[in-house]
């Protein structure tokens, strides 16, 4: 990682690494010399991921105080961090100027209960394969 090539590290939390969040960036910060972007990416249930759900899925919210530590530490690090992937409903409001917009037009969904969200236009919204049992109900904010 220390050979001129800059690296963008994504990080998927899960069960097994969700509580490891802000080690993750701080060690990266202070190891890794050329890691010019973190990205922190929502979980997409496809593939053996969605096989697997169960055993891999925590709740956005779960882990909230992780995700505000992880951002405290890239910060610490002077590495930007990007969010991906998580509806905005989820994520600790501190954490939106973070958030993208970041799923794709033909697999984006936004359930009904978003229509009245004051903040739909900026918020990624849901994978469309995570429709039913795949994704934490919204939480319009209004």
């Amino acid at each position: 990682g220390n050979s001129g090539i800059n690296i963008e590290l994504r990080v998927i939390p899960t069960l097994a690494n969700y509580t490891e969040l802000d080690d993750i960036v701080e060690f990266v910060g202070r190891v890794f010399s050329n890691i010019n972007q973190i990205s922190l990416m929502g979980l997409e249930s496809i593939g053996w991921a969605r096989k697997n759900w169960s055993t891999i899925f925590i709740e956005y919210t779960s882990y909230s105080e992780k995700i505000t530590s992880a951002i405290d530490a890239a910060h610490r690090s002077g590495i930007p961090l990007t969010i991906f992937n998580y509806p905005l409903c989820h994520l600790p409001e501190r954490a939106w100027e973070l958030a993208a917009q970041s799923i794709s037009d033909w697999k984006n969904y936004y359930p009904k209960e978003c229509d009245e969200c004051t903040q739909k236009s900026s918020c990624a919204g849901y994978f469309s394969s995570s429709t039913g049992r795949f994704h934490q109900p919204p939480r319009p904010i209004l």
